[in-house]
């Protein structure tokens, strides 16, 4: 840390007024040692052995001759007189810089500074001060007088109109401005309280701005997507218009036919219900017929098709929907059969009862998707075993003129 002094304060006073951001506190000395060295390359490429000692010279607005010497790229020597009645400008001021240059060599002889070891010197003067100089009277190897602006353009710095501007200042500030840090800061408590709220404020503006620059893109994200999307939408809507207008040019092709698709679609849904709703009686009956054999004599037949639900509930449809759920399991509905037969007079009633038995497993193989139950057995026999009639008969248990028949019922879908 710098312990207060006058000059101190008065920078920091200067600073709080100014009201700008502060990057740090350095001593100008220190931060302008590299920038000797750059000048003493830069200006004297390519004339002879590089020196091992450099010099630089300005005049401070604040008054006083600052030189900094350095030696193989280090601050060696750095010196500050006072500015004498002759000036900061002028052949008055020349004489001056001569006369302390000239001390400043005895200063860094002491130093091990010998003329084999070569002294680049560099003096930041007006093109007016620049005809006062005479090179041979300086007694170094290497010799140059800067304006402001040909020094700045050596460190990379554009500048102009400074052709006539005695004081070095402005070059000192532009070298440290250019590296962007401080060779060695310094911490001075009373410029610290002034910097470290500025340097916040002055992230804070910074993280804003990137906020500001984030939205901002996202906002025009957004708006290329919402005008995208406003463009598929509209050619959307062409395309719909387009193809409503295709759908009226054939609805009227439609309209000229003799018969309206309407119609024709209407007739083949009720040419599709009846065919679904036709049963063909042939392969049953021959199945049946195959069963029964030539000993059996049928007497009654009777045959009765229920319709699906579907097609009871929605009899102009065409497939089998009931509530808008598809009916899959039988779309074409249920076939009863119900029949009755009998036998020779001269047959046994044990006899026809056991060939009532046979015709039930003989039926239930030739129709194994059927249900098929005997709903009445010769004699009046039950399936448990009982029976009316008196024993011995060999007619039908009633009596009389009545036949002693045998009923059968199958149940299934058509064929």
């Amino acid at each position: 840390a710098l312990p207060e002094t006058e000059q101190v304060d008065r920078v920091s006073n200067a600073m709080t007024d100014a009201g700008v951001a502060i990057g740090g506190f350095g001593l100008l000395p220190v931060e302008s040692s590299a920038l000797v060295s750059e000048l003493a390359e830069k200006v004297f490429a390519g004339k002879g052995r590089k020196s091992r000692w450099a010099l630089l010279v300005g005049q401070h607005e604040t008054g006083g001759l600052r030189q900094v010497v350095v030696k193989d790229g280090n601050l060696a020597l750095t010196r500050l007189t006072p500015t004498s009645d002759a000036g900061p400008s002028g052949p008055g001021w020349v004489e001056d810089a001569v006369r302390e240059f000239k001390a400043t060599t005895n200063y860094i002889s002491r130093f091990g500074y010998s003329p084999e070891d070569g002294l680049d010197v560099v003096i930041i003067c007006g093109d007016i001060e620049k005809q006062f100089f005479k090179p041979s009277e300086m007694g170094v190897s290497h010799f140059q007088c800067l304006n402001l602006n040909e020094a700045m353009r050596h460190i990379g710095v554009k500048a102009s109109g400074n052709e006539k501007n005695n004081f070095a200042d402005a070059l000192h500030a532009a070298w440290i401005s250019k590296n962007g840090r401080l060779k060695l800061p310094v911490r001075v408590p009373s410029l610290h309280r002034v910097m470290a709220p500025r340097l916040a404020a002055g992230i804070g503006s910074l993280i804003l701005a990137l906020g500001v620059v984030g939205f901002t893109g996202l906002s025009v994200e957004s708006y290329i997507g919402y005008s995208k999307t406003q463009g598929e939408i509209a050619q959307k809507q062409n395309q719909k218009s387009l193809q409503e207008r295709e759908y009226e040019r054939e609805t009227a092709e439609f309209d000229k036919l003799p018969i309206q698709p309407a119609v024709v679609r209407s007739a083949m849904a009720v040419k599709e219900m009846l065919e679904l709703n036709t049963v063909n009686l042939a392969p049953i009956l021959a199945r049946l017929k195959a069963a029964m054999g030539g000993d059996i004599h049928l007497e009654e037949l009777s045959f009765v098709h229920e319709a699906a639900e579907a097609l009871s509930d929605n009899p102009n449809g065409s497939s089998a929907m009931r509530f808008g759920v598809m009916q899959q399991s039988n779309p074409r509905g249920t076939v009863k059969i119900s029949f009755a037969f009998s036998m020779p007079d001269n047959t046994l009633l044990e006899q026809k009862v056991k060939r009532a038995e046979q015709l039930l497993e003989g039926l239930k193989a030739q129709f194994p998707e059927y249900k098929v139950s005997i709903t009445s057995q010769f004699g009046g026999f039950s399936r448990e075993g009982s029976r009316t009639g008196g024993i011995g008969d060999v007619g039908g248990g009633g009596g009389g003129n009545a036949k002693d028949l045998a009923q059968f019922q199958m149940e299934g879908a058509p064929f």
